[in-house]
């Protein structure tokens, strides 16, 4: 091994053989620049210059380039090569610690205790890893908005054996027809204690050929109760296939979501208008008969003030529950966008 000294007479520098020579020894020489005597020593070099130590070796030793995964991971044990053979054992925290501290580094061979394929110290310490842990994904609108559908697709069954349509007449009083009674008109209402047969039926034909309510006035408010109520059964009909598909066949598709949530929706509102429209071109013609007899026979007048009277007193719109599966259809709809465009 050789070394590099300054010669103590003129400052050249001899290059020398150094083995034998422990670290500070001192021996003669003679300069080969000045030819004089000289002392020549193992100048001291600190400890964070000193390169590593060659590695030992290989010769004999199995080494596997691919890595291999511990089953105990951290609690396996393994050794090194060191320039004194093998060391160890250490488990591998502590074969990360010493490879942190610069004592061994990454290029070191190693291997377990129960294997001979020698790996390189930085392979063992990725594959043995943990991986980290993702953050649990965020539940997103549509998470939110299909337990919603759930719960309309809850209320839509019980709202098809609830009242659906709430009647108020004068004498007669409240009278309340659900989908299902609607659906089976011979069937008896329990809530009443009626026969259903016996509720107020109208039908187009009905009101042609009425005078005291002409179709042309209250055609359009007909029509929109016909649409509203048709629309309600559709959704009532869809509802059975949301849940075969939803619950079946694990299936959904955006636009049947929409469509069936939308059915529910617009009852309340396109009910509501279409009754006030009937029910105000029923008041106008009543209050218009009213006033052409009132020039006539007293009875005549009174019978058209009284019909004016009791056209004024009828009510027809959705029951509650109707209301309530509204909103949370309306909240079903508009989630998913709201949260999709705040995100």
């Amino acid at each position: 091994m050789d070394a590099k000294c300054e010669c103590q007479k003129c400052g050249g520098n001899i290059l020398f053989d150094c083995s034998g020579l422990k670290q500070d020894e001192a021996r003669a020489v003679e300069c080969p620049h000045c030819h004089q005597q000289t002392l020549v020593y193992v100048p001291r070099v600190p400890l964070e210059q000193m390169s590593p130590p060659p590695p030992p070796p290989l010769a004999g030793l199995k080494i596997n380039k691919s890595p291999k995964v511990s089953a105990s991971g951290q609690s396996s044990l393994y050794y090194y090569q060191s320039v004194d053979g093998e060391a160890g054992p250490y488990t591998l925290g502590q074969m990360r610690s010493m490879w942190d501290n610069g004592q061994i580094n990454g290029d070191a061979l190693c291997r377990s205790a129960d294997s001979q394929e020698w790996q390189s110290l930085s392979t063992i310490i990725e594959a043995n890893q943990k991986p980290v842990p993702r953050p649990a994904a965020p539940r997103t609108s549509l998470n939110y908005a299909n337990y919603l559908m759930i719960v309309v697709l809850a209320l839509s069954v019980l709202a098809f054996f609830l009242p659906n349509i709430s009647v108020s007449i004068p004498i007669l009083g409240k009278i309340e027809v659900s989908m299902f009674d609607f659906l089976t008109p011979n069937g008896h209402d329990s809530k009443n204690g009626s026969d259903l047969s016996a509720k107020p039926s109208f039908s187009f034909k009905d009101l042609k050929g009425n005078d005291l309510f002409q179709l042309k006035k209250a055609s359009v408010g007909a029509l929109l109760c016909l649409v509203s109520g048709s629309g309600l059964l559709g959704h009532y009909l869809f509802s059975v296939l949301w849940a075969v598909l939803n619950f079946a066949f694990r299936k959904s598709f955006r636009i049947f979501n929409w469509l069936w949530l939308g059915l529910a929706i617009q009852f309340p509102i396109l009910f509501t208008i279409g009754t006030h429209l009937a029910l105000s071109a029923l008041k106008t013609q009543m209050l218009a008969e009213a006033s052409k007899n009132n020039g006539g026979a007293a009875g005549d007048a009174a019978a058209a003030n009284m019909g004016a009277a009791f056209a004024s007193n009828i009510s027809v719109g959705p029951a509650a529950m109707m209301w309530v599966l509204f909103g949370i259809a309306l909240a079903a709809f508009l989630l998913p966008p709201m949260l999709r465009r705040n995100a």
